[in-house]
């Protein structure tokens, strides 16, 4: 779309310049040149006119999309949520790990889903607490939010002993400072349906491996 525009604003110069031209032309009596430009603005004029009715055509295509996304993710979370997701992790312990805050749309998962959590805010000093780093027996590990590069080593740590790690995040964060190296998984926009079942899956698999273990 943009391209188009760009294109009726080059047109639009050109335009610009012709009508200067006519002028010039007509005030020298030059009748072929302003005849010519004359006719040269007319097809300018059709090719704009197209232009804009493919922008209008797109915008109204570009419109409907969204209506029909808006409706779809309603419909999502007044039958697939319940169906999906409802107290299937009924049962499981974990913990949630953030340095700011948790995300709305991460709290509503783990409600909707039945699991108990307990929320851990990582700070500086936290390092140094038994309870997070050593003797805490919770299995699954959900970090809202990057983790800065303390934190994501400290839960490699962890992973390597046999934890799961989990980061929640959204894509467009222009904080993220995790470390490249991590190794565990990021899912991003909590907000949408997939990203819900694709962490809901990473949880339930690793529940299947501790009791098959």
């Amino acid at each position: 779309m943009d391209q188009q525009q760009n294109r009726i604003i080059s047109l639009a110069a050109v335009f610009l310049a012709l009508g200067i031209g006519i002028l010039i032309g007509a005030s020298m009596g030059e009748k072929a040149l302003v005849l010519h430009q004359i006719a040269f603005i007319e097809e300018l004029k059709n090719e704009i006119s197209c232009h804009k009715n493919q922008i209008e055509a797109q915008y109204h295509s570009f419109s409907r999309l969204q209506e029909e996304l808006a409706v779809w993710e309603s419909l999502e979370k007044k039958y697939l949520d319940p169906l999906l997701l409802e107290n299937k992790l009924k049962g499981t312990n974990l913990k949630v790990v953030t340095q700011e805050y948790v995300e709305k749309e991460l709290v509503v998962f783990l409600e909707k889903s039945g699991c108990s959590f307990l929320t851990f805010v990582f700070t500086e000093a936290s390092s140094f607490e038994e309870p997070f780093m050593v003797s805490d027996d919770t299995e699954i590990i959900i970090v809202s939010g990057y983790p800065d590069n303390f934190l994501a080593a400290s839960l490699e740590n962890l992973k390597r002993q046999g934890k799961l790690i989990i980061v929640v995040a959204n894509e467009d964060n222009t904080l993220n400072v995790t470390s490249a190296g991590v190794s565990f998984p990021i899912i991003y926009n909590i907000d949408k349906f997939y990203s819900k079942i694709k962490l809901l899956e990473l949880i339930l698999e690793y529940d299947v491996q501790e009791v098959e273990e």
